[in-house]
């Protein structure tokens, strides 16, 4: 029993890693305009020349996209605002 858990376990973040490369890859496509492939390259020599895996490497993409994307959504109030000055 103690085993499946763990093995349960691994396998749960196994799946975590794999979600967060797939995000890492989209954000790089989406960013640099290169091609999902490209994209898994850069992450991949990324963690060989840092010496660390592939999903360290995704979660600090995605972590970093995080927190550069801070503030650029637009306030919806202000949006609305302009709206009813361009229409009156």
């Amino acid at each position: 029993m103690k085993g499946q858990t763990r093995r349960i376990r691994k396998l749960e973040f196994k799946i975590l890693g794999i979600r967060q490369i797939a995000e890492a890859k989209s954000i790089l496509m989406r960013t640099r305009n290169i091609t999902g492939d490209a994209a898994y390259d850069l992450i991949r020599d990324q963690a060989m020349s840092k010496r660390v895996t592939t999903e360290e490497i995704a979660a600090a993409i995605v972590s970093a996209n995080e927190i550069m994307s801070i503030g650029l959504i637009p306030d919806k109030t202000a949006t609305s605002q302009i709206d009813l000055d361009v229409k009156n």
